[in-house]
């Protein structure tokens, strides 16, 4: 490949690497955007006690939706949710981890439903397993979808859309993101 690369290392000082590759410039990529204009006006909630997900989750929105809240576990959400209600402005989407201390995704989710105001809200559970088969099975009747993490966020965003206007994207339309959440 015609590259260089050089080592330097001292005991107690710790290593230095540098390497060069030459590149050729490559054809330009052009990406379609997809629009999520139609889910702007939502309002949405992520719970995960793991402050970096929710970076994440909120990250891959806030560029198409602008109301978007955040809270540590399941008692913090129904506060949150209990009190959106009843100032009449639920959330119209939930988007919760799956192992939280004190309260899972799922009996969150469980929760949720047993509010006749949020018995239609739409619920996303985030999860680290790669089983997801066993998670939608155990959520059966009360999740309505389950990303597995890291994730990319074409597809998380493709979930949401679909969930919140019952509209599909395909899949392959625009660039697919290379970008992932952390376990």
């Amino acid at each position: 490949m015609n590259g260089e690369m050089k080592v330097r290392s001292q005991i107690g000082e710790g290593s230095e690497f540098k390497f060069s590759i030459p590149l050729a410039v490559g054809d330009e990529i052009v990406s379609e955007e997809v629009e999520y204009e139609s889910i702007a006006d939502k309002k949405v909630l992520i719970v995960d006690d793991h402050i970096k997900n929710r970076m994440v989750a909120r990250g891959y929105l806030e560029k198409y939706i602008s109301d978007i809240t955040e809270c540590e576990g399941g008692d913090q959400a129904i506060t949150l949710l209990l009190k959106a209600a009843q100032d009449n402005a639920p959330f119209d989407l939930i988007i919760s981890d799956f192992q939280m201390p004190r309260m899972s995704g799922i009996e969150l989710a469980q929760v949720v439903r047993a509010i006749p105001a949020m018995k239609d809200t739409a619920f996303i559970v985030m999860s680290s397993t790669n089983d997801k088969s066993e998670i939608e099975a155990i959520g059966k009747g009360v999740i309505n979808s389950v990303v597995v993490k890291p994730f990319r966020r074409r597809h998380f965003l493709n979930q949401i859309h679909e969930l919140l206007t019952d509209r599909k994207i395909p899949i392959n339309s625009g660039k697919e993101d290379e970008d992932k959440a952390p376990d």
